[in-house]
């Protein structure tokens, strides 16, 4: 995983996203996701943002995965949605670092030190 993060640093990728959208966020445990992103940080060195990425059905496992990448340094975090339909229900999530929303669904996003997925 390590030369993998250095070839991408090297390619002169602008920033990474660990854990991404293809299958990652929701086949790896939380301490995985976790160690993934400490290898990210690590291989970075403070060249480029490594984000995390957080994509959690319970609102409370997202806030958890926030708060433990924060305290390990992430720039960032890249935001998805769940793959249940969330329509009736409002999820929050509060972040001191820049966010970035991905989603495929209809979806209306503010962001003013609150991200809110509705």
């Amino acid at each position: 995983m390590e030369k993998h993060f250095a070839c991408q640093i090297d390619a002169d990728v602008h920033a990474m996203v660990t854990g991404g959208s293809l299958g990652e966020a929701s086949t790896l445990s939380f301490e995985e996701k976790l160690d993934v992103t400490r290898i990210a940080l690590n291989v970075a060195d403070k060249r480029i943002p490594v984000l995390a990425n957080v994509t959690k059905t319970r609102t409370t496992n997202a806030l958890r995965l926030v708060e433990q990448a924060a305290k390990m340094g992430v720039q960032g975090f890249m935001v998805m949605h769940c793959r249940q339909p969330m329509r009736a229900k409002r999820e929050t999530i509060c972040a001191q670092l820049p966010t970035m929303v991905y989603s495929k669904l209809d979806a209306a996003v503010r962001y003013n030190g609150v991200l809110r997925v509705f």
